[in-house]
């Protein structure tokens, strides 16, 4: 399928593992054995704190391959890096060894670039599907049953909420379980604090992913695991009601933006905010002076026997065939040292904010230390809900097209006021006709 446009999702990190020189396309998947005398260089591409994170790790890599040379490019995003990726596998040369990518766009690079990716099951530890977030393990494979990537960053849906606020509107956090329990409590709090709204959310476009989440909720994703059209199942449509409902209940308020989200939970505009957890690391840089103020907790749920969190962002890694075993094989013992290690998952989640899923750091005494900014309750409830994340997500070719679908569909719900179920329809026959994919009975 023709790559038609580059995206940028906000999320927290993942890796592909690709080859520095050119490439022959013909070499088979091959490993060799390294040790503290091999030397060789392999090249990183990364972006934010998740190259500042692997850049951490070298040190730690080098005490066992002390001549392996590791260089860390930093990128800005992730869409410089996604372009400069695609022209250089277009090109077939130029690649680096290791690259940070979005789980989204995974099967966008390994199904168009099949025969660069490389085969991860007899790289892995032999209880890898053990030790690893169970969210993450279907969507490591592609559609022969290849292991493409091997987990690093995931997105685990929360909500967060102003404990100072909930306190002064007489609203006890306990007491929110539905989605329905949710809008009561915000009509409560907007009839206490009328200069407060219960929820923050931009209406001109980048929320979209809530109708995601809440779908996810009800073990839902905008395909079918067999990759079929989901988004106007009754669970897309439910969400779209939901989210719709917000609105018209009076108690939401219109971030704008990304920076105008920043700028409302610094203030007294909204009291709540549900969002992928990645979005602490974004309070604490910054909204340092918020500090204690926020909490979080679970998602509230449509229905009984729903799931209390969802999927918002993500990330993988995968291994290309490069035709160099020794880059090969010194790129994914790198991989392996950065996300399959507890020192080095430690290191990400206590300097860096990234959720780690390799679940032996969930075992360590000093995960559980309080968190100066959200305080007693938060570290105790990551693990908790990396385990009953859902696992649903269905990632495809067209997904990166699909999120751009749904954001014009969440647009018209929200600010035009259009009926969720016909617009989901619509939006699906118009993905349908765009793309060739069936959509789902």
């Amino acid at each position: 399928m023709q790559i038609k446009k580059l995206y940028m999702i906000i999320a927290i990190t993942s890796f592909l593992v690709i080859s520095c020189s050119k490439t022959s396309k013909d070499n088979s998947d091959v490993w060799t054995e390294i040790d503290k005398d091999t030397e060789t260089t392999i090249e990183v591409w990364a972006w934010n704190v998740a190259a500042s994170h692997l850049q951490a790790t070298v040190e730690s890599f080098n005490k066992k391959y002390p001549k392996i040379k590791v260089n860390v490019t930093e990128f800005g995003g992730n869409a410089a890096l996604k372009q400069k990726l695609f022209i250089a596998l277009g090109a077939n040369s130029d690649l680096p060894n290791l690259i940070q990518i979005e789980d989204v766009d995974v099967p966008l690079i390994t199904e168009n670039y099949h025969e660069f990716i490389l085969d991860l099951k007899d790289k892995m530890p032999n209880n890898w599907s053990n030790i690893v977030a169970p969210s993450k393990i279907s969507t490591s494979f592609d559609t022969t049953g290849k292991q493409v990537v091997m987990p690093f960053g995931i997105g685990i849906g929360v909500l967060f909420y102003r404990e100072d606020l909930f306190k002064k509107a007489g609203i006890n956090i306990e007491d929110i379980v539905t989605w329905e329990d949710y809008i009561n409590a915000g009509k409560k709090l907007q009839s206490r604090l009328p200069n407060t709204k219960m929820i923050g959310m931009p209406y001109p476009q980048g929320f979209s992913a809530f109708i995601r989440a809440v779908m996810l909720q009800q073990n839902k994703d905008y395909f079918t695991k067999d990759g079929k059209i989901a988004i106007a199942s009754k669970e897309a449509i439910e969400a779209g009601k939901l989210i719709q409902r917000l609105v018209l209940e009076g108690i939401a308020f219109d971030t704008t933006d990304w920076t105008g989200t920043i700028r409302a939970c610094k203030t007294d505009d909204i009291a709540s905010i549900p969002y992928g957890i990645w979005w602490g690391g974004t309070l604490k840089d910054q909204a340092p002076e918020m500090k204690g103020k926020w909490k979080v907790t679970y998602l509230p749920i449509l229905k009984q026997g729903d799931i209390k969190t969802s999927i918002w962002g993500g990330a993988s890694g995968a291994v290309v065939n490069v035709g160099d075993a020794v880059k090969q094989t010194a790129a994914v013992e790198f991989a392996k040292n950065a996300m399959l290690t507890v020192e080095n998952q430690m290191l990400a989640y206590k300097s860096y904010g990234l959720i780690p899923t390799y679940l032996p750091t969930f075992d360590e005494d000093e995960f559980y230390e309080e968190d100066p900014y959200f305080g007693k309750g938060f570290n105790e409830l990551v693990p908790e809900l990396i385990r009953m994340m859902p696992l649903a997500a269905k990632y495809t070719e067209i997904f990166p097209d699909t999120q751009t679908y749904m954001e014009s569909a969440y647009q018209a719900i929200v600010n035009e006021k259009a009926d969720p179920e016909q617009i989901l329809k619509y939006t699906a026959q118009q993905l349908k006709n765009s793309t060739g994919v069936d959509i789902a009975e």
